[in-house]
């Protein structure tokens, strides 16, 4: 019952969201959807005043990202899932968007690749698990 109940948050999670132009915007998409929204998250970061457009890529961009961390955490947790990756405790939003867009950075030939599996690639690349 458990399995079926995380299977549909996830599922839950990937349906279309209403953007402030009236387009659906699909959570997660490509790696290169992701590494541009997650680019202007860096900008915002920075701190230099944004665009609203770049306010709501940066913001789907970092939701999608900590979705990615907290779905890991429950599947580890709830399920008693081996972890994917061991991200430190101390692993604030901030440096976790930068470790995904460094990943997609060095791999563009991955960016048509779906963007939750480069998220959790980045975070296994950054944060690999020491053997036990």
């Amino acid at each position: 019952m458990k399995t079926l109940y995380v299977l549909i948050v996830a599922g839950l999670w990937m349906l279309p969201l209403p953007s402030p132009g009236g387009a659906a915007v699909r959570a997660g998409g490509s790696g290169a959807d992701l590494l541009a929204d997650c680019r202007a998250a860096t900008a915002m970061f920075a701190g230099p005043p944004v665009t609203p457009e770049q306010t709501v890529s940066a913001s789907l961009c970092t939701g999608f990202v900590s979705g990615m961390l907290d779905m890991h955490t429950i599947a580890i947790r709830v399920q008693d899932m081996t972890p994917l990756f061991c991200a430190p405790v101390t692993l604030d939003m901030h440096e976790a968007v930068r470790v995904v867009v460094r990943y997609l950075q060095a791999h563009p030939n991955d960016l048509p690749r779906d963007g939750a599996a480069l998220t959790i690639a980045a975070l296994q690349d950054a944060f690999p698990c020491q053997e036990r």
